[in-house]
């Protein structure tokens, strides 16, 4: 913790980000000794962007794995919204490791804690593209109507050309 708090003294902005893997690695062998509040908030955020930062360049394991050092700091007290989000992000990146049973679990979790339409549809939306990358179409297909439904848009289960073409006139 302490070569963690020192290397975070000495960079600033740019720097702090290039080196955000070195950062959190630190933090996290420390994270037994941390104990205020303020500090378990930064180690989520750490970890949280290197877990971006590691996707972004298509290292998925290791941005799993950040990712799941975050949630376990995380804490009720960090809110539902924040909780949702790191739900919702293990389930994709679960998905991405080929993990797909526990994939499925944190999306009933962040459904869980899911309160708004639209929150909901984020969800679906997930679950909807890892359905049709698994070739499990039909699910793909009731899961995208349940979720067009959660915004008013009725999709007609039958004669679809007509109905498109009812829209178009």
């Amino acid at each position: 913790l302490k070569i963690g708090r020192l290397l975070w003294s000495n960079l600033v902005g740019e720097e702090r980000l290039e080196r955000i893997f070195e950062l959190a690695d630190h933090f996290n062998k420390g994270v037994v000794l941390i104990r205020a509040e303020k500090d378990r908030l930064a180690l989520v955020d750490l970890n949280l962007t290197a877990c971006h930062k590691a996707k972004a360049s298509g290292a998925f394991n290791s941005a799993l794995r950040y990712l799941q050092k975050a949630m376990n700091a995380s804490s009720e007290a960090d809110g539902r919204q924040r909780l949702f989000t790191l739900q919702k992000d293990l389930a994709e990146l679960e998905y991405l490791n080929g993990h797909h049973d526990l994939s499925e679990q944190h999306i009933d979790r962040a459904l869980s804690l899911a309160e708004s339409p639209i929150e909901r549809v984020e969800v679906y939306n997930l679950q909807l593209v890892q359905y049709t990358l698994l070739g499990k179409h039909a699910e793909s297909i009731a899961l995208g109507r349940r979720a067009l439904k959660l915004l008013d848009i009725q999709v007609p289960e039958t004669d679809l050309q007509q109905a498109v073409h009812d829209e178009l006139v």
